[in-house]
């Protein structure tokens, strides 16, 4: 009996391992795809982008430029939102509306919070993330585990603190 039961477990932590290694390869493609993405927007012939940010894996493709100083941890911001599955661009909408929250104070996840951080009013931008850069390996109403994302902003204010 304790030798079979051994060999479950053995067996039950190589498929974990396993698992994590395919997730590990996955949010590897999903970073490429991400990558390749920005690049066919900068390439853009009608409305190239200029300015994208790297911000460890997350990834802010402004749109349309705003003004001021940028969004901080403190700050409130007020924007639009339409929010996508990634799928080598923007995949099926999962969701959309209006916020009116204050950064740092923990209502978005650390992904958004990372591409919101320097936006400026009247910004419009793409924040683009990996799957473990938004809900990670929780399954969220319809999004499957390290589900890869694009949130469309439209920035309408940032008030600072």
């Amino acid at each position: 009996m304790h030798l079979k039961l051994r060999h479950i477990l053995c067996c039950l932590m190589a498929l974990s391992a396993c698992t994590a290694e395919s997730v590990k390869e996955s949010l590897l493609r999903q970073e490429q795809d991400i990558e390749r993405y920005i690049n066919t927007l900068k390439s853009d012939t009608d409305n190239p982008v200029d300015t994208v940010y790297n911000l460890n894996g997350v990834y802010r493709a402004v749109l349309q430029a705003g003004a001021g100083e940028g969004a901080a941890a403190g700050d409130s911001v007020i924007f639009d939102y339409e929010a996508y599955i990634f799928a080598s661009g923007k995949g099926d909408m999962y969701d959309a509306g209006s916020e009116s929250n204050t950064l740092g104070s923990g209502s978005y996840f650390a992904g958004l919070e990372t591409g919101l951080t320097g936006m400026l009013t009247g910004e419009h931008a793409q924040i683009i993330l990996v799957g473990d850069k938004g809900y990670g390996n929780v399954p969220v109403g319809v999004l499957p585990p390290n589900t890869p994302l694009i949130f469309e902003i439209w920035m309408s204010r940032v008030v600072k603190q």
